[in-house]
């Protein structure tokens, strides 16, 4: 699937599926958590630290950058989950 499939996906199946800001590019896919859930995003950690990086940081901390803001906000059972790729 397609960064805007998965999203059009997500939007069909789940209206309260939670994206973050600024990284449709690392989308990878959605998931469901558990059985009877609604699929959320599936972002690569690897491509939001590159886009972090070529938005100017450097890499120590654009990785501090997402632990702390990205993954490390809990935004609810609709946020995303982040596959470990790097």
């Amino acid at each position: 699937m397609s960064v805007i499939q998965t999203m059009e996906f997500l939007a069909r199946n789940n209206e309260g599926a939670l994206f973050v800001s600024g990284h449709d590019s690392a989308i990878e896919g959605a998931l469901v958590r558990s059985s009877g859930g609604k699929p959320v995003a599936v972002y690569s950690i690897a491509k939001i630290i590159n886009n972090l990086c070529r938005m100017g940081m450097d890499e120590f901390d654009a990785q501090e950058y997402f632990e702390y803001n990205i993954r490390g906000a809990y935004v609810g059972k609709n946020g995303p989950v982040f596959l470990a790729d790097e």
